[in-house]
């Protein structure tokens, strides 16, 4: 029964690993690729698409680890965004994920959810970034990506998790 145990641990580990491979890889390459074809890849949100792909796939702590350090990696290696915005991306991110697991249990419709997770994320974001435009920590336009791209990818990844999750429920109810 141990070696079960440790096999299905190992495996774990290797999916996550490898899906956190993936997830800082993607990102990281979303400026460069959008860079040289000029096309703005970065308005699909990169570093929120992968949490949203960590609640839907992966576990918890997954999403929370990922929530905080894909800003802070961005920043290490590319020095992008500002050490301000990435404390406002990190915060944000793990709010979104936060909240969701918080308000699953008591709303029950992912979709929603998600939804509420995510404008709950940016309008907390909106707000300290107007405050860090405002006392000069950060400069720049405080809506950089345009709402309706905001809007739309707010609107995929909230139907992205309602149908993974609804998925999953219908295939354990078939498993009973």
């Amino acid at each position: 029964m141990k070696n079960l145990s440790n096999n299905f641990d190992r495996r774990t580990f290797i999916q996550t690993a490898l899906f956190n491979i993936l997830a800082f890889g993607f990102v990281f390459a979303i400026p460069y690729v959008s860079k040289y074809t000029g096309i703005p890849f970065y308005v699909i949100e990169p570093m929120r698409l992968a949490v949203i792909l960590a609640i839907a796939h992966m576990n918890r702590w997954n999403a929370y680890i990922l929530a905080l350090v894909l800003p802070l990696f961005m920043f290490l290696t590319a020095m992008h965004p500002s050490v301000y915005k990435t404390l406002l991306l990190g915060l944000e991110l793990l709010l979104n994920a936060g909240l969701f697991y918080f308000l699953v249990k008591k709303i029950k419709n992912a979709f929603f959810t998600m939804l509420i997770s995510i404008v709950a994320g940016k309008m907390i974001y909106y707000g300290l970034k107007y405050l860090f435009i405002d006392i000069q920590l950060i400069e720049g336009p405080l809506v950089s990506t345009p709402i309706m791209y905001q809007l739309l990818t707010t609107f995929v990844y909230s139907g992205y998790i309602y149908l993974i999750l609804r998925l999953r429920e219908s295939r354990k109810s078939k498993e009973v």
